[in-house]
């Protein structure tokens, strides 16, 4: 499985257009290209007014077949032009692969992801670090959790995510992993395996 996203920025004062127009595009894409695109707007970890719009494929001929028929469509030609005014810069794309997801992991109302980018010479051992924190987080919090990696785009780029109906219960999650010693245990185990900047 791998997840297509674009980070899209409105300008200053335009986040209730730019979100708008990503809904729009969401909405297009699904129609014309059979994908379920979903459109995503940032509460927190991003700059004010970004939103994202994500796909799911099995394989990659699938994405590009989609985005073949996209590109050809009219109407998504002229939400092009009107993302000129409102978006501040190019749109930004990632393809991620899905390493490992717990059952029943389905995209809900709220999304919470934390990026890691792995440090030169310490892949495997991330990964490893990674797929055993994501099995104890669901043990923990009780919530599947979803574990990417980068194709294209940022090299190295590890995600956690968790999704759910309302902010509440993925505050509660994070809170009974807060409390967790084994989760602050883990978390010192990672020391070495990612670069500083943790997101």
């Amino acid at each position: 499985m791998h997840i297509f996203a674009i980070g899209i920025q409105s300008k200053p004062g335009r986040g209730l257009e730019g979100l708008t127009l990503a809904m729009e595009v969401a909405e297009l894409a699904t129609k014309v290209t059979g994908l379920e695109m979903v459109a995503w707007r940032a509460v927190a970890g991003y700059p004010i007014g970004a939103c994202m719009l994500t796909a799911r494929a099995d394989d990659l001929d699938e994405l590009n077949d989609a985005a073949a028929k996209l590109m050809t469509n009219p109407d998504y030609v002229k939400l092009q032009k009107a993302a000129a005014d409102v978006v501040a810069e190019p749109a930004i794309t990632q393809l991620n692969k899905v390493i490992a997801a717990g059952d029943g992991y389905v995209p809900k109302t709220f999304l919470w992801v934390v990026s890691a980018t792995i440090a030169p010479g310490q892949f495997s051992g991330a990964l490893a670090w990674s797929t055993e924190m994501l099995q104890h987080a669901e043990s923990v919090t009780g919530m599947p959790v979803m574990l990417t990696l980068s194709v294209a785009g940022a090299f190295g780029e590890v995600s956690f995510a968790q999704s759910a109906d309302s902010l509440g219960e993925l505050q509660a999650a994070d809170e009974k992993l807060a409390g967790d010693p084994g989760y602050v245990s883990r978390l010192d185990q990672a020391g070495g395996l990612f670069n500083l900047d943790f997101s």
